[in-house]
């Protein structure tokens, strides 16, 4: 029991270090909470709306299991993509298929399908290494 004990504390310790200077577990912490209650909560309005209309039944007769999956899955990427349905990453991996099709090398090459800056920037040099960054 004393091993339980101590095992627990040395747990508690340790998370609570993490909480406290960590401040993005903190956010991630508080994030999930925020998501399981937005969870539990949509989940009791749908076994609300499913015991005063019927609704989940209604729309799973018309749309079936894979339709319902579909619109959710939807729903939660039109949800958390921001407005954006395009990252440089994928340009990238556009220009990566590209070159690997073209020249059967997976590497982007300039102006093949668009020109390289688009999605890769040039490092600046660190203070004090001259004009591109060599050695003085």
């Amino acid at each position: 029991m004393r091993s339980l004990v101590a095992l627990t504390y040395d747990a508690w310790a340790t998370a609570n270090h993490y909480w406290t200077y960590w401040p993005r577990i903190r956010v991630a912490t508080s994030a999930l909470v925020a998501a399981c209650v937005v969870l539990a909560v949509g989940a009791l309005l749908l076994v609300a709306l499913e015991r005063r209309s019927r609704l989940c039944s209604r729309l799973r007769a018309r749309l079936g299991v894979g339709g319902l999956v579909f619109v959710g899955c939807l729903a939660v990427y039109l949800a958390a993509g921001g407005g954006h349905l395009y990252t440089p990453d994928e340009w990238a991996s556009y220009a990566v298929a590209v070159g690997l099709a073209s020249h059967r090398v997976p590497m982007a090459y300039e102006g093949e399908p668009y020109p390289l800056h688009y999605f890769v920037r040039e490092a600046s040099p660190a203070p004090g290494d001259g004009e591109r960054g060599s050695p003085k």
